[in-house]
């Protein structure tokens, strides 16, 4: 579950920043991603993002990613971030939090910027 979870938010990061331009070179593509990206995990799993985001910033040079950690009130911080309009581009959370932010309008399904020539994929 935790490696399918890392799955999603990679290729989410990936889509983020690269704008689905179409790009099919690796190399190409790496030199094209750009820009930052800010993702607010729980601090139990401090090693397992920080080695993921070495990785990604080491493939894709132009990139920054910001990872905040927060341990304990995990909700509580993402809701208080939402509240001062500084939400996270990427953050985890169950279903019930997903659909309680669709329903406010604060999150988007990138599923619709998904490459229909399987290029990119949606979990």
């Amino acid at each position: 579950m935790k490696y399918t979870s890392m799955l999603v938010i990679i290729t989410t990061l990936v889509m983020i920043l690269s704008g689905c331009d179409g790009t099919t070179d690796t190399k190409e593509q790496s030199n094209k991603l750009s820009g930052e990206i800010t993702f607010l995990a729980s601090s139990g799993s401090f090693e397992i993002w920080d080695r993921v985001k070495q990785q990604f910033e080491n493939k894709y040079p132009n990139t920054k990613i910001h990872l905040l950690f927060q341990s304990g009130a995990y909700l509580k911080q993402l809701q208080a971030l939402v509240d001062k309009g500084e939400m996270p581009d990427v953050f985890q959370g169950s279903s019930s939090i997903f659909r309680e932010f669709n329903s406010k309008g604060l999150i988007k399904d990138l599923s619709l910027l998904a490459k229909t020539n399987g290029e990119y994929t949606i979990l």
